[in-house]
């Protein structure tokens, strides 16, 4: 497949009609596969890769269809707001391109427009065109299908992707979510697995047509009606999580953008201006990171500190219960011991010896006496009408507790906002002792970096909880479908039924036993693949000699030179992101699509050990046709010259609305 052309008319910063021209231009002769768009942050080089989404998968842009609802709001954040708002209702992303059907070149015109009518609502058509006239090799009503199977989208994942794809892919929870269902898709076993689960479907079917029991066949009904009803929940949250995903990485690419800019702005200051704006930025994510800590300590603790009034009055009762059931004790004490004080002392010898027998008598009556007013002032004391009448242990406990969570929890809340204090003085005193340079005017950035970041960070804890709803979700219908799976299994059915049945379940069994070894015969291909295109790329002094891939979970393993199974997370990042091209390159291989490859901003995270192997070795090797989109602090002119005699052609994205396209990279 090569990429011909590609239209964009009021898409995002593109107002008017852009064209890029893609078609390679050398002949054949010259093997020149790469295409190079380069563009200043914000100019628009990501929106290419968003309007090709768009155009190829309409309302299946993030996987799952959006609702009606939730695809104008996407259509809403991409379509130029100048151009609708000057009155030209209209946009649409054009998509030319040329594939070999069985050895006959087709070419290709995909077109997605978008109208806005005078209430705002908005239609979408899809035009398919071959050779100038409307594709008739499939009716209209299947043409989507038609684009879906030209590029899946799990396809367009492997090779049109950018720099925030091999971030995910490089590390973290995300990325093994990602490797698992890039692997499925490549083996093709969803659609087996869908096949495995419309039989289980009509395997029930059948089994309920034979049920006589109206009680049983009430609990078959009310467990589908909440498996459908769990199933629409789940694909809710699911098209939730992607739009935070797709949200959070717009937000991560110009925190990248933002942060490359500033660097750029201060790269001229002296060492110590840099010392202290450098500062400045750690200051301002600690001041992120101590606001996180004293939200997340809120959050453990603040029914208790909200509730300090009833705590108190709840220590006031138990305290007020704890000595009443002491003075009950003493009393019985004092009671037991009565007779045998008075009988001690008035037998002592040397009272005997010193007093009278009715000085002893008068001792013996002011004992008792003593003995009886501790006994009725402990006896005032009601022990009747306990509210709680716990243990003393278990009083005890509780009191510790209230106590200890009243004060530790004030003492961190205190010590986290005293250090907040703190950072913001030294912050203040940062901000005034660069206020006199003329070069530490970046105030603006700074501040908006901050905000990225907190909404970063806002939209991660949203998707963790997101995510733990969907897990949630799902084990609770796999309870369900294992509750209607034991009551279906239960029903006695008619033989002829029951030939059905166990020819279903024979299928069944089949297509897990090809699934099993579909995936036996080719994940180790896949290892091999990748670890080929590792150490391709990888450094000589970089820690993986080979990649594993467990069969069962599709688990990653790297294993080092000394056979020794290497953490992820401890290699350095250069090497995560080697890891991750390595994978895609590999995956993209193993496809078996010959398709154009495009990469934005591919060296925005890599360290200058693997910048040139990546340029020199993986740009050139991935494809027939390879389009970059990149700043020029990426491809710069050192590496720009190290591509020259690769590179067909070349664009200029600028940063207005119109006009945007210009021929020739940075230094032509």
């Amino acid at each position: 497949m090569i990429l011909r052309r590609l239209r964009l008319a009021n898409f995002k910063s593109y107002r008017g009609e852009h064209v890029f021209e893609l078609a390679p231009r050398t002949n054949g002769k010259v093997n020149r596969n790469l295409i190079l768009i380069g563009g200043m942050n914000g100019a628009g080089k990501t929106s290419l890769l968003e309007a090709l989404r768009l155009c190829l998968y309409g309302s299946l842009y993030r996987g799952a269809r959006l609702g009606a609802s939730d695809y104008e709001k996407l259509l809403l954040s991409k379509l130029n707001t100048s151009a609708f708002a000057a009155g030209t209702p209209r946009a649409e992303v054009g998509l030319e391109l040329v594939y070999d059907e069985n050895g006959v070149p087709l070419d290709i015109s995909i077109t997605r427009s978008w109208s806005r009518d005078q209430q705002g609502k908005i239609s979408e058509d899809l035009m398919l065109q071959s050779h100038g006239k409307v594709f008739e090799l499939v009716p209209r009503d299947s043409w989507q299908d038609f684009v879906l199977g030209l590029i899946p989208p799990h396809v367009f994942d492997l090779f049109f992707f950018d720099g925030e794809r091999i971030k995910e892919l490089a590390s973290g929870e995300e990325s093994d979510r990602i490797f698992h269902e890039a692997i499925y898709d490549l083996l093709e076993l969803r659609r087996y697995e869908v096949l495995a689960k419309d039989l289980q479907s009509l395997t029930g079917a059948i089994k309920r047509r034979n049920l006589k029991d109206a009680g049983v066949q009430s609990k078959l009904d009310s467990l589908q009606q909440a498996i459908s009803d769990k199933s629409k929940t789940l694909e809710g949250v699911i098209s939730e999580i992607d739009g935070l995903l797709d949200e959070s990485r717009g937000h991560s690419k110009k925190q990248d953008d933002i942060e490359q800019e500033i660097k750029r702005r201060v790269g001229e200051t002296s060492s110590a201006t840099d010392t202290l704006k450098s500062r400045r930025l750690e200051l301002q994510q600690i001041e992120q990171e101590l606001g996180s800590k004293v939200r997340e300590l809120c959050e453990g603790y603040i029914p208790f500190v909200l509730g300090a009034r009833v705590s108190k009055d709840l220590l006031k009762q138990l305290k007020t219960e704890r000595q009443r059931k002491e003075a009950l004790a003493a009393t019985v004490v004092l009671r037991d011991s009565e007779w045998p004080l008075v009988e001690r002392v008035t037998n002592s010898k040397k009272l005997k010896d010193t007093l009278t027998n009715g000085q002893r008598s008068a001792v013996e009556l002011e004992i008792k006496r003593g003995i009886q007013a501790l006994i009725n002032g402990y006896e005032s004391k009601e022990i009747s009408g306990l509210l709680h009448d716990l243990s003393s242990s278990d009083s005890g406990r509780i009191e510790s507790f209230l106590v200890g969570i009243q004060s530790e929890t004030e003492a961190k809340i205190r010590g986290l906002l005293k250090r907040r204090e703190e950072n913001k003085d030294e912050l203040d005193a940062l901000y005034s002792r660069l206020s006199g340079s003329s070069e530490a005017n970046i105030d603006a950035e700074l501040k908006e970096l901050a905000f990225v970041r907190n909404r970063v960070g806002e939209i991660e804890h949203a998707m963790g909880m997101l995510k733990e709803r969907r897990r949630q979700i799902e084990a609770e219908l796999q309870s369900l479908d294992g509750e209607k799976q034991q009551l279906e299994d239960r029903l006695d059915c008619a033989d002829e039924d029951k030939s059905k049945l166990a020819l279903a379940q024979r299928i069944i069994d089949l297509i897990n036993e090809y699934k099993e070894i579909q995936v036996s015969s080719r994940i180790g291909e896949l290892e091999a693949t990748i670890t080929h295109a590792y150490r391709k790329l990888a450094n000589k002094r970089d820690m993986v000699e080979r990649i594993e891939i467990d069969e069962e979970t599709f688990e990653v393993t790297l294993i080092n030179k000394s056979g020794v199974r290497v953490d992820r997370e401890s290699i350095s990042a250069g090497e995560q992101e080697i890891f991750a091209i390595a994978v895609l390159w590999g995956l993209a291989e193993m496809s078996g699509h010959r398709m154009p490859m495009i990469i934005d901003t591919p060296l925005a995270k890599l360290d200058s050990r693997h910048v040139k192997s990546i340029a020199t070795k993986f740009f050139p090797a991935a494809s027939h046709q390879v389009i970059l989109l990149s700043q020029d602090r990426e491809i710069d002119q050192s590496i720009y010259n190290a591509l020259k005699s690769r590179i067909d052609h070349s664009f200029t994205i600028s940063l207005g609305e119109q006009n945007k396209v210009k021929e020739g990279y940075f230094f032509e």
